[in-house]
C-alpha cells in the first residue's frame, strides 16, 4: 500500500503545494497522470493486496479531479498484464503468500496475455494528448483482459461468477505446480481437460 497508493499521493501533493497549482493569482489548467491497473475494476485472483491498492489510487485520484476539475485535469492509466521483469518480483512474493504453493518450483507467469512495454506506452501517451472527457481513465490491456474490464463495469452480475471460476483455478494451479495461467486458452484447458502441461512446458 506505501508502494502503489500513499507514495503516490504523497508525492502529487508535495508537486502541488510547491508549484502553487492552487495559487488563485497564478491559477492555470494543471495535469496529472497516474499509473493505476486494470485489477482496479475489479477483484482478481492471487493479487488481493495490489488489487485493494490500486483501487485506492484510483478512487483518490478521481475524487481529486472531481474536487478540482475547474483547474486539474487527472488521467487514471490502467493497464493489465505488461512485459516487464515486476512480474518475476512478483510471483516470487506471492509464492510465500499463496498457501499450499509447490515447493522447489520458480514460480512463473505465462507471457502470452502481456502487452509490450512499448505498446502500453504508447496508449498511455496517446490517452495524455486526448480530450480529458475521452480519456480521464484509460484501459490499457490484451484481450481477454480488455473484456474482462467490460464485464466487471457493464455487466457485474455476469462478471461476478466467472471471475470467482477464474481466480479458483489461478489459485488451483498455482499451488500445484507455481504457475499463473494469465493466458485463458491454459485456464480452458485445463477446467475441461484437467491438463496444464501447457504451463508446466513454459516454467
Amino acid at each position: 500500500m506505501q508502494l502503489n497508493f500513499a507514495s503516490s499521493v504523497q508525492l502529487s501533493n508535495k508537486v502541488i503545494q510547491a508549484d502553487r497549482w492552487k495559487d488563485q493569482k497564478n491559477r492555470r489548467r494543471r495535469h496529472i497522470v497516474v499509473t493505476s491497473s486494470v485489477m482496479s475494476r475489479g477483484p482478481n485472483g492471487l493479487n488481493a493486496i495490489y488489487s485493494a491498492s490500486k483501487h485506492a489510487l484510483r478512487a483518490y485520484f478521481q475524487t481529486l479531479a472531481a474536487e478540482e476539475r475547474s483547474w486539474l485535469r487527472v488521467d487514471v492509466a490502467c493497464p493489465g498484464g505488461t512485459a516487464t521483469e515486476l512480474w518475476d518480483s512478483a510471483a516470487a512474493s506471492s509464492s510465500q503468500n499463496v498457501e499450499g504453493n509447490a515447493n522447489g518450483i520458480k514460480p512463473y507467469a505465462d507471457d502470452r496475455s502481456k502487452m509490450d512495454v512499448q505498446r502500453c506506452a504508447q496508449l498511455v501517451v496517446s490517452g495524455m494528448i486526448g480530450p480529458g472527457f475521452l480519456f480521464h481513465e484509460m484501459w490499457i490491456t490484451n484481450q481477454p483482459g480488455l473484456l474482462w474490464v467490460y464485464l466487471s463495469t457493464y455487466a457485474p452480475s455476469i462478471f461476478r461468477p466467472m471471475n470467482d471460476l477464474i481466480a479458483s483455478l489461478r489459485v488451483e494451479i498455482w499451488r500445484k505446480n507455481g504457475s499463473d495461467p494469465l493466458y485463458l486458452p491454459t485456464l480452458l484447458r485445463y477446467l475441461f481437460l484437467g491438463d496444464d502441461a501447457s504451463v508446466k512446458s513454459k516454467m
